[in-house]
């Protein structure tokens, strides 16, 4: 996100969108659930009667989203899994002496080994096993994540706030003992300050901590109610 929006300079529209958009916003909602005792899809009509239908957006919107991320995390687990194979699958022959990406890379591995891709919608094929596998697991973890309410995702919350944290430490000092990783900070640190007039540059900060953030998602209500 910093490399393709002008780099460090991304984070100026990135904090203004946090302090003046989502932090209010995300008050405003956990203030409200703590205010307001009652089902997540009564909160809104409780204000006015014609708003039941903003219960109804979220719903949709929160079930496609996880319906997108336990996907995603199906494919995660499947990467792990392929992560013990020797050589990795998803390298090119002669990747250790590649110079670029694309001698680096293979890309058929996702489309073509990962998810058996068909030749096109009229020839959908089988299901595939160990995708199968993956989503399942997908669907274990997700359930035994918040099946006891607040309980069980406060005690998870320790883990997929803290873990991210510990990955990308041990990535940054895996990347910046690597040759010529003073050319790539070099690119990150200096400033394009020409990508600050640009509209796109602030719409993908405010898009992007909007979604980190999950406010206007609805669950933020739940989380503020304390149980």
């Amino acid at each position: 996100m910093l490399y393709s929006n002008g780099g460090v300079v991304f984070l100026i529209p990135y904090l203004c969108a946090l302090f003046f958009i989502a932090v209010p916003m995300y008050l405003c909602e956990t203030a409200y659930g703590q205010l307001v005792e009652m089902k997540l899809q009564c909160r809104f009509g409780a204000i006015n009667g014609s708003w039941w239908g903003i219960i109804l957006c979220q719903t949709c919107v929160c079930f496609f989203t996880c319906i997108y991320y336990i996907t995603l995390m199906a494919w995660s687990f499947s990467y792990f899994f392929d992560a013990f194979v020797d050589p990795l699958p998803w390298m090119k022959d002669g990747a250790a002496q590649a110079t670029t990406l694309d001698g680096l890379w293979n890309p058929k591995y996702f489309y073509d080994d990962t998810l058996n891709r068909s030749a096109g919608a009229d020839a959908p094929g089988a299901m595939i096993g160990p995708l199968v596998g993956c989503m399942f697991l997908s669907y274990v973890f997700t359930y035994f994540s918040v099946w006891k309410g607040l309980k069980s995702t406060g005690k998870m919350v320790y883990v997929t706030c803290l873990l991210p944290y510990l990955i990308l430490t041990i990535l940054l000092i895996r990347g910046a003992t690597l040759e010529d990783s003073g050319s790539g900070l070099a690119a990150l640190f200096t400033p394009d300050w020409s990508n600050l007039g640009k509209v796109t540059v602030w719409k993908n900060a405010a898009t992007q901590i909007l979604f980190s953030s999950g406010v206007s998602y609805g669950p933020l209500m739940y989380y503020g109610t304390g149980r």
